[in-house]
């Protein structure tokens, strides 16, 4: 018997805070006259400050993808962008083991494809400086995220699954888990 009463009343007990947390719903689901239309999207988007997006990119296909939301969400913000590119050493073998070797024309090329694609994608006055660093992609990434402070980084993701993602590791998502500021991944 005290069993059944004791599940009685948290059933009573949860009616009551389910009937609480409707009412509270259909409170804040008005429109208040400073959001206008736009009611709770806007309410949420004007308590996030957001003055530098970094977007890294490796010029793929689906690299242009988070370039189009970074700027989609820079515009919103009135934000500046600043594009990276990082560059994995190569490894060459040497007598004991590996060498890691940078390449400085690798460097420029991918400084030139950065201002090139930033002219293509319509960055403009939004773009505020193109990067290129060198080492383990998601590592640079979120340590020039920290170093800028950027307060969002935006980027794409292959979208791979199964075996090839385990194969082949997914940036995204240790940049994701890594990083100190919000990460939007563009699919």
């Amino acid at each position: 018997m005290a069993k059944n009463e004791l599940a009685r009343k948290r059933r009573r007990g949860n009616a009551s805070v389910m009937k609480a947390t409707s009412k509270t719903r259909k409170r804040s689901s008005k429109k208040s006259p400073a959001t206008g239309n736009k009611g709770k999207r806007m309410a949420a988007a004007e308590g996030l400050a957001i003055k530098t997006v970094l977007v890294p990119t490796d010029f793929s296909e689906n690299s242009f993808k988070g370039i189009a939301a970074a700027l989609s969400v820079a515009r919103k913000f009135k934000a500046g962008i600043i594009l990276l590119h990082v560059i994995e050493p190569r490894m060459y073998p040497a007598e004991f083991g590996y060498l890691a070797m940078e390449d400085d024309r690798l460097s420029e090329l991918a400084r030139a494809q950065l201002k090139e694609l930033a002219k293509s994608a319509g960055l403009g006055a939004r773009l505020e400086k193109t990067l290129v660093r060198s080492g383990q992609a998601y590592t640079e990434i979120t340590a020039a995220a920290r170093g800028l402070k950027a307060d969002l980084i935006v980027l794409s993701t292959q979208g791979f699954t199964g075996l090839k993602r385990a194969l082949l590791g997914s940036t995204a998502e240790r940049v994701v888990r890594h990083a100190r500021c919000p990460v939007l991944v563009a699919r």
